[in-house]
């Protein structure tokens, strides 16, 4: 199987099969970087509330929370300047914001909606100053249940919620186009999803800490087909890889590349079964041409050394 060899094919197969490679590799280091991490510090608590004495928050918050019942209706007053120098203008309960207000803090940043026991629960929205809002549930300061986070930048997360991080189910989405939508765990894609890319391919599988990680399918636009195991958003593991033109490989990779035992074939019959290094045959193998005749052979870094038993 090499360029002296006219038994089998006019021109080396060898290269061929690492300009596929190559094509593969570059493909999916731009596509990759579409994976980054959403913003997700969305806290207001007021920690320095309770540093000044005249406030008594610490103390009022045990004993309103004990002695609040449908006889404590919220009420309403006044603004009142915060010793942090936040605004809040709203409802009441005792020395607690308790019902539905409104807090501006000294960078602008703006959360209304519904407080109990002196923090946002319930309905709320809050608006960052660089222009980043979240929308949606909150439990005591922190982003919980349903929500949904918009970017300044145009990037949308809506979905659930756990103590400030995505967690459960959730769609994502960026202003080029591309889309995830699949599971989250602890503030990151973790579980299966699929993920469209700008330019119309698409990944559909498992994911860990926002890699693409575990079993899953690759779609390309030109036809490219891979199913199989993943690891830190490379192809690793056994997998099956196809493109529009009838050839195939399945076997082994590590890194993207094919490493291990796999078998090539070409669209017109032929093929390749044998032991491949960092994408090239290397090793022993047996090449079939289209007519079924079949040598067995060593490679190495690509290319064809010898024919055994000639």
């Amino acid at each position: 199987m090499g360029q002296n060899c006219t038994m089998y094919s006019p021109e080396s197969q060898d290269s061929t099969i690492s300009e596929e490679q190559k094509d593969l590799l570059e493909s999916n280091k731009v596509k990759f970087l579409l994976l980054s991490e959403i913003h997700t510090k969305l806290s207001i608590e007021e920690d320095k509330i309770s540093e000044d004495p005249s406030s008594k928050v610490e103390e009022s918050s045990k004993d309103n929370s004990e002695t609040m019942t449908g006889d404590n209706k919220p009420e309403k007053r006044p603004e009142k300047e915060l010793p942090n120098g936040a605004k809040y203008n709203g409802e009441w309960v005792g020395d607690q914001r308790h019902g539905y207000g409104t807090q501006i803090w000294k960078d602008s940043s703006k959360y209304e909606g519904e407080w109990r026991y002196d923090k946002a629960n319930g309905l709320g929205k809050l608006l960052h100053a660089d222009g980043d809002v979240y929308e949606g549930d909150w439990k005591d300061d922190k982003a919980h249940g349903k929500g949904v986070y918009k970017h300044a930048n145009g990037a949308r997360y809506e979905g659930d919620w756990d103590l400030d991080e995505q967690h459960g189910v959730g769609v994502e989405t960026w202003p080029d186009g591309a889309r995830f939508s699949g599971e989250y765990r602890n503030g990151k894609k973790n579980g299966k999803g699929e993920l469209l890319f700008t330019d119309g391919s698409k990944y559909n599988g498992s994911f860990c800490s926002n890699e693409i990680n575990g079993y899953g399918e690759y779609l390309w636009t030109d036809g490219k087909n891979y199913v199989g195991y993943w690891e830190h958003n490379k192809m690793s593991g056994h997998g099956k890889l196809q493109w529009a033109d009838g050839k195939s490989y399945e076997g082994f990779f590590v890194e993207d590349k094919r490493n291990g035992f796999g078998i090539f074939q070409w669209g017109d019959g032929r093929r390749y079964e044998g032991m491949w290094k960092s994408g090239k045959q290397n090793g022993q193998g047996k090449f079939t041409n289209a007519s079924g005749d079949t040598k067995q052979g060593i490679w190495k870094n690509g290319k064809r050394e010898k024919w055994l038993n000639e």
